[in-house]
């Protein structure tokens, strides 16, 4: 399992721009705290290594944020222009909860 953020975006896509955007001028935040460009790991779908993920992964739309192995929310405050991503509690080995996808 990868403890990266993953941001799966496609060309064209202007809420994966704005993202995009904010990861690039620390407006980025994740469970409150600001994200650094290296902690981020920006996946292109319409590539041919993207693309398979798609399917994998269920994902009918982007941008689409994961981070170990669950769907994470996005919002963006259109004043600030801060994207706030909010991704559930990482389980520990007791959870009983299964992660929706452990492979990424």
């Amino acid at each position: 399992m990868d403890n990266q953020l993953k941001i799966f975006t496609a060309p064209g896509c202007g809420p994966c721009v704005e993202i995009k955007e904010a990861l690039d001028s620390g407006r980025l935040v994740l469970n409150g705290e600001p994200v650094a460009p290296e902690d981020v790991e920006l996946v292109d779908v319409s590539t041919d290594q993207g693309y398979p993920l798609l399917d994998q992964l269920g994902i009918h739309a982007v941008p689409a944020v994961y981070l170990e192995g669950r769907h994470c929310e996005v919002l963006v405050d259109d004043e600030t222009q801060t994207v706030t991503v909010t991704c559930p509690p990482t389980l520990v080995p007791s959870d009983e909860a299964v992660l929706d996808h452990p492979e990424i």
